[in-house]
């Protein structure tokens, strides 16, 4: 979800009793009130008297003073910041973006850096404010887009003097902005309190309208082959590279339907193989770029040992090897079911490839209930939900030899599986109870035409 667009209100509307200047009932008070209110500027024909704070049903100065008394004022700010690189220490892009003069972005310590800001929208702007700190960038340019990947330059320096720099362009339409910081003045990074746009746009909180695009309900009497694979043994190499102990079968004992959800089961057996669960996926048969992933899951009785998950990986590795075409875990869970996780890996393929993430705790016993688990997966940024209470954003990354949003931007597949063992669930004991059921209530992906 967008960040919500700030609201300042003067004086909120419910403190007039008896007169709301919301004449259009949408809630704001605004231009177009104030249009409507003209409208009927000593009109005995207004219709109900709207406007009126008197009783004589004609609208005059008296009406139009209260009206501005609700006036509520609205400001374009940004949904996200990213950046090339920032300095150590608590200066990340979105500092440029928060509204307060008293935090800042810093880049790194190098000519040739950026910050991208993106609106969450298209927005009709005419210009940018842009409030330096005293280590600002001699040479930048601005530049804008509609899409994130197609820009135009609409403004350069080769001179600039730090301070504020008030720029100003003939009206355009743009969602992203991007100041590239090409040589500092002075030898640390190019620093900046605040970015604020120019536009004549109400800025109404983005929303966001996802549309359904792909489902799978698991409410059929066996599990949908157009949709899933499985995948079969113990990996390759042996134990999925993470030393895992079971083995993937596609029998309807480890994976099967049961009251509408689909059930992976983690079985002990008394010969070998010991343990086996159930691998699937939509590799080849339902992959997508952006857009909203969410699986409603009942996660297993959590112990040592047992490691659940929700994921994805990319339907065509363009970018090399694990991990330089990337992994996406929407929803994982180790050894106890009061937290999950929420990761990506990028960078290069196996030894040089890197992981960052979070994890979401809140007291819950995720294996005693439904819960949904979702990620928004947007060009430069991804955000990580549990129950839509956002827990995780990401928005830097990279993939060794080729430019952001690599690997990022590329087709991904799911992945649904009840692992048993591993380096980082550790191992089960004699004493760990099984089975252990995994439930998947739905999997839905949004997307909306903007992406």
């Amino acid at each position: 979800m967008s960040k919500p667009i700030l609201l300042f209100i003067l004086l909120p509307a419910c403190c007039f009793a008896g007169f709301s200047a919301d004449l259009d009932g949408d809630k704001y008070v605004g231009l177009s009130d104030l249009v409507t209110m003209a409208s009927y500027w000593l009109d005995n024909g207004n219709p109900g008297c709207q406007g009126d704070t008197g009783s004589d049903c004609n609208i005059d100065m008296e009406d139009f003073t209260a009206l501005s008394q609700q006036w509520q004022w609205v400001e374009c700010v940004a949904v996200s910041a990213t950046a090339s690189g920032q300095e150590e220490g608590p200066y990340a892009a979105s500092n440029a973006v928060d509204g307060s003069m008293s935090t800042r972005w810093s880049s790194s310590f190098y000519d040739n850096q950026w910050i991208q800001i993106d609106y969450g929208v298209s927005r009709t702007s005419y210009g940018v404010t842009l409030y330096w700190e005293n280590a600002y960038a001699r040479v930048y340019n601005v530049v804008v887009s509609e899409n994130g990947s197609d820009w135009t330059t609409i403004y350069s320096t080769s001179n600039s003097d730090g301070g504020t720099d008030d720029i100003t362009w003939p009206l355009r339409s743009m969602r992203y902005l991007r100041i590239n910081c090409i040589t500092r003045a002075l030898p640390y990074g190019s620093s900046l309190y605040e970015i604020v746009l120019k536009s004549d746009d109400v800025c109404h909180t983005p929303v966001i309208n996802w549309q359904l695009v792909w489902s799978d309900e698991f409410d059929g009497p066996s599990i949908n082959t157009a949709n899933w694979n499985w995948e079969i043994g113990r990996g390759n190499p042996s134990g999925w590279g993470n030393e895992e102990l079971e083995y993937y079968t596609d029998s309807t004992e480890n994976s099967y339907i049961e009251n509408g959800s689909l059930v992976i089961a983690a079985l002990k057996n008394t010969q070998e193989p010991v343990y086996t669960s159930a691998r699937m996926t939509t590799k080849n048969k339902h992959y997508f770029k952006y857009g909203r992933m969410e699986a409603r899951l009942k996660l297993p009785a959590l112990e040592v040992g047992i490691w659940p998950a929700f994921w994805m990986m990319p339907q065509d590795s363009v970018y090399g090897g694990w991990a330089a075409s990337g992994e996406i875990d929407i929803m994982e869970a180790v050894k106890e079911p009061y937290t999950v996780y929420g990761t990506i890996h990028y960078g290069g393929v196996w030894d040089h490839n890197v992981n960052t993430g979070g994890s979401y705790s809140n007291g819950t016993n995720f294996s005693q209930d439904y819960h949904v688990y979702a990620l928004e997966w947007e060009p430069t940024q991804m955000r990580w939900y549990v129950d839509d209470v956002l827990y995780l954003t990401q928005t830097s990354w990279y993939t060794e030899g080729y430019p952001y949003p690599a690997p990022f931007d590329q087709s991904f597949y799911f992945i649904l599986n009840l692992a048993v063992g591993g380096r980082w669930p550790s191992y089960p004991s004699d004493s760990t109870n099984f089975p252990k059921f995994m439930y998947v209530d739905y999997i839905r992906v949004y997307q909306y035409p903007e992406l």
